[in-house]
């Protein structure tokens, strides 16, 4: 995969692992104890939807994201 679109899951995980592209979406949970691993490393964005809510995580942010990883 060129670039992983994940929430807080296996698949997330394995992406990381496997040291490619991802994003990590999280709602409920923090991406501080469950993010897309190193939290800081380049290849990976972690966005956290305000109050947990996923549906106030605008797509704009996720798709913007999504084309700087993909540029990098």
């Amino acid at each position: 995969a060129s670039l992983v679109v994940a929430n807080d899951c296996g698949p997330m995980h394995l992406a990381c692992a496997f040291q490619k592209p991802t994003i990590a979406i999280f709602g409920p949970t923090t991406f501080e104890q469950f993010g897309a691993y190193p939290i800081d490393h380049p290849r990976n964005a972690n966005l956290q939807a305000e109050g947990g809510d996923w549906s106030k995580l605008p797509l704009e942010t996720v798709t913007q994201t999504a084309l700087r990883l993909l540029q990098a």
